[in-house]
């Protein structure tokens, strides 16, 4: 058994990366090397994997690629509209002063921009008889369906 001195080092094997890639001037034989010493680096990295099993690596790397893309685009967005100091519906509005006192000073962006659809309120009585028609139409789709099971039956 071999003990580790402060002398020791351990040494690893790796294949050496190309030094610089000229894209243009690839040929087909460069690019199929390119992309096999690719695939090495990766086994090596996270250990042989066939390529059904290669997609649950991959598909988490392009779904966080896009979230942060789209991250990206709103951030572009929300530093465009504070820049240009202008209101856009369901996102953001300009607040004076005196509509802020109204609010007891409350800020919360929630208390002066509403994102979601308006909320419909119905009188009761109207759900009342919407409720009784309902009611009728299924007692006589109830005794249609009857009168037609008792002929099956007869």
């Amino acid at each position: 058994m071999h003990s580790e001195k402060k002398e020791d080092f351990r040494i690893f094997s790796c294949p050496r990366p190309p030094r610089r890639i000229n894209l243009t001037a690839m040929t087909n034989d460069n690019i199929k090397s390119l992309e096999s010493w690719i695939w090495d680096a990766a086994c090596s990295i996270r250990g042989a994997k066939d390529a059904p099993k290669f997609k649950d690596y991959i598909l988490p790397l392009i779904f966080t690629k896009r979230l942060c893309d789209v991250f990206d685009d709103e951030l572009n967005r929300i530093a465009d509209i504070f820049k240009t100091w202008r209101e856009k519906e369901k996102y953001s509005r300009i607040v004076t002063h005196e509509e802020i006192a109204k609010n007891d000073f409350n800020i919360s962006p929630s208390r002066y921009i509403h994102t979601g659809a308006a909320d419909e309120y119905r009188p009761i009585a109207e759900i009342v008889e919407e409720l009784d028609a309902l009611e009728i139409e299924t007692r006589a789709t109830d005794n249609a369906l009857k009168a037609i099971l008792g002929r099956l039956t007869a």
